[in-house]
């Protein structure tokens, strides 16, 4: 994956137990691990600007596969953008503020992580998604096959690069006499932060808001990213003015019931109506003219509200 142009955060989980995938210690420490790493893109680390932030894919296998799947489900990260789940099982139902193209590689003699638990899984993924069957397989005969690497990369830069050629590969690089490849396709997911379609259509929303800051003073801008029965998500950018900041506070008033039901890269606390966002602890210094987005998913109708923004 390094070698095809991706950032590839790799954590070990040394003292993990199957039963941290069903409690959510892993799928919350691989959120984690994803905050860090995006957050990597603002300040002074070699990655710093070179990080696609808006396109968040995750892998694994086995108990990774498991962990990927929760992320999907049980335990949803709505900045996922492409999952490749390999030899996992079902974890849940799908979560509407995921959309995530899905793939799934198994072998179809796998005794430890059933088969025909992650052909439930799949078949109750909305599409794109697609499914990699390794003929006579087991856990993890598979695991260095050709097939399966070329087929996962080709997924990748896909679902994330938006590369159709990868995609017109999939076939031919999963199909043989050993495999049964199986597709549904579906517009790739688009470049754009991370999106939270729901079940049901989406309704085009009004596509920004802002509070505009007098020349040189920080400000933020609001945005709808998207909106479904009953919720939408939307983010906030904020930007230093003409000299560096270290630290930052947004407030505004949440109209019509509407309540936030997750926020990220940056501290959240409510009373009331009243929403303030600080922000964390990687991304309050800003340089001058320097930027840092948060976003969140909220419960009823979406409004731009107006912005207080304020500095220490």
């Amino acid at each position: 994956m390094a070698a095809a142009g991706f950032i590839v955060p790799a954590p070990v989980f040394t003292k993990a137990s199957v039963g941290d995938t069903y409690n959510g210690e892993l799928p919350w420490d691989v959120s984690e691990a994803i905050t860090r790493t995006l957050a990597l893109n603002i300040g002074s680390d070699p990655l710093a600007g070179h990080i696609d932030t808006a396109n968040v894919g995750v892998s694994g296998y086995s108990m990774g596969g498991m962990t990927t799947n929760a992320l999907l489900t049980a335990f949803p990260d709505a900045r996922i953008k492409a999952a490749v789940a390999m030899s996992s099982i079902r974890m849940g139902g799908p979560s509407p503020v995921v959309r995530a193209n899905t793939l799934f590689i198994h072998g179809d003699r796998d005794t430890l992580t059933t088969y025909s638990s992650a052909r439930q899984s799949y078949a109750e993924m909305p599409a794109p998604k697609a499914f990699l069957t390794f003929i006579g397989g087991d856990h993890s005969s598979y695991f260095s096959d050709n097939r399966a690497i070329r087929t996962y990369v080709d997924w990748m830069r896909w679902s994330l690069y938006g590369d159709t050629t990868a995609r017109d590969r999939l076939a031919a690089d999963a199909t043989s006499s050993g495999t049964r490849w199986e597709f549904v396709p579906g517009p790739a997911n688009p470049t754009t932060p991370p999106t939270t379609p729901p079940t049901t259509p989406p309704v085009t929303p009004s596509p920004t808001g802002t509070t505009p800051a007098p020349t040189g003073q920080v400000g933020a801008t609001y945005r709808i990213v998207n909106t479904w029965s009953g919720g939408y998500q939307a983010e906030v950018t904020v930007t230093a003015g003409s000299a560096p900041i270290n630290g930052w506070t947004v407030r505004w008033t949440m109209a019509g019931g509407a309540t936030i039901s997750q926020l990220w890269n940056g501290t959240l606390s409510t009373s009331g109506s009243s929403v303030t966002v600080r922000n964390a602890s990687y991304n309050g210094s800003l340089a001058a003219d320097a930027s840092t987005t948060f976003g969140f998913l909220a419960n009823g109708s979406p409004t731009i509200p107006p912005l207080t923004v304020t500095t220490p």
